[in-house]
């Protein structure tokens, strides 16, 4: 390895142990923090460790906390983009020449099933069938229905 490469894996390797010395702290001020709670001055403990800036210290989110809050988020995103995309492209005008009202699209369409991204009445057979019709299998056959059955289970579903 090259002098540079051994010291980017040295510093690697300290970030990492830091990494985890951190999550260890974070994990014992949690439960010394449930043991106070458990006392009876858990509240009094707590704005203690507010008041000297412990709070932030330990406050950062780990990767998967964003992105589960991310996920949470996006169906809000999404309807707010449509509503936005259907202002701005309106046909549609009210009888006084004002365009009509923006239909919440996401909640009508994905109320039922908040990731799935089409109509209530279409059935999942038919949304699985066209996804591999579009492969060059055939809707309905053997294959078709265990593409289908590995699809639903993959989690893409």
């Amino acid at each position: 390895q090259t002098p540079g490469g051994e010291m980017l894996f040295l510093l690697e390797a300290e970030n990492n142990r830091l990494r985890l010395a951190l999550e260890e702290m974070r994990i014992k001020l949690r439960d010394f923090l449930g043991s106070c709670d458990d006392k009876g001055i858990g509240a009094m403990v707590a704005k203690s460790l507010e008041e000297v800036g412990m709070t932030e210290l330990f406050k950062t989110h780990r990767v998967f906390e964003r992105l589960y809050e991310d996920a949470m988020m996006r169906p809000a995103r999404m309807e707010e983009l449509l509503q936005r995309h259907l202002r701005k492209n309106c046909t549609e005008y009210e009888a006084d020449g004002r365009p009509k009202a923006a239909v919440p699209v996401v909640e009508e369409y994905c109320a039922e099933y908040p990731l799935r991204l089409w109509p209530r009445g279409v059935k999942e057979d038919d949304v699985a069938g066209q996804v591999y019709e579009s492969e060059g299998r055939r809707h309905g056959s053997k294959e078709s229905r265990l593409c289908r059955e590995d699809f639903h289970h993959s989690g893409r579903w």
